[in-house]
């Protein structure tokens, strides 16, 4: 049918039918750009480190070996155990805290809360920035309380990680001789200590291992003093 063969009327009506159809067409894509998407909201607590588009709040469970910078030998061998939590405030930053504990090759251990910020690059990329202090030292020779421990981390991935820890350690130095031994001197000297950890189940795995191993040693000690001599 043409439409010049209709009276004028109906060709008005069509062809306003015609224009509001062609409107309501086009206006189907515009509509759906403007739906929201649907997001997978954050989980409030994660065992795996990841960032606030994951994860509100994200347990550590690091653990690892460490050496001494200036003193490669296997009596400045350090074991550490840093367990503790995080809150993502933003996609970009994290702050939470953890307490440590330290076993080193010949000395006894030491323990002390830590402060922690973590700086997201990544999904899985972060650094590590912390600050602690031992609140038990035992008879530590290494480090006494007072000490100031620090602690710059980067993590390519969430269960892996390389690390320095620079120390600000207060000591006391005893200076003998063959007249005999002073009373010590109380002095504060920088340290540096270089590693690696592992995080989240193979972190977790290896601070119980270490766990079990000293609980052992500590007993044996205990029921025969003379054992481990």
């Amino acid at each position: 049918m043409c439409l010049a063969t209709l009276p004028a009327y109906r060709r008005v009506m069509m062809r306003r039918i015609a224009l509001c159809t062609t409107a309501m067409v086009c206006s189907v894509p515009a509509v759906a750009a403007q739906e929201p998407v649907a997001v997978r909201p954050a989980d409030e607590l994660c065992f795996r480190a990841q960032p606030r588009a994951e994860c509100r709040v994200f347990f550590l469970t690091n653990s690892g070996p460490y050496i001494q910078l200036d003193a490669f030998n296997f009596d400045q061998i350090r074991f550490a155990i840093d367990w503790g939590a995080m809150v993502n405030l933003s996609s970009k930053d994290a702050v939470g805290g953890s307490w440590f504990v330290f076993g080193q090759s010949g000395d006894n251990f030491s323990t002390g809360p830590v402060l922690r910020w973590r700086r997201w690059f990544g999904p899985t990329q972060s650094l590590d920035i912390a600050v602690g202090t031992p609140i038990f030292t035992g008879d530590s020779e290494s480090f006494d309380l007072g000490s100031v421990l620090g602690l710059v981390k980067y993590n390519p991935v969430h269960w892996i990680s390389v690390a320095a820890r620079p120390e600000l350690v207060r000591s006391n130095v005893h200076n003998c001789t063959e007249a005999g031994c002073p009373p010590p001197v109380r002095r504060t000297r920088p340290r540096l200590y270089l590693g690696s950890e592992l995080g989240g189940m193979p972190g977790l795995g290896l601070g119980v291992a270490a766990g079990i191993t000293v609980g052992v040693a500590v007993i044996l000690i205990f029921l025969d003093p003379d054992c481990c001599n």
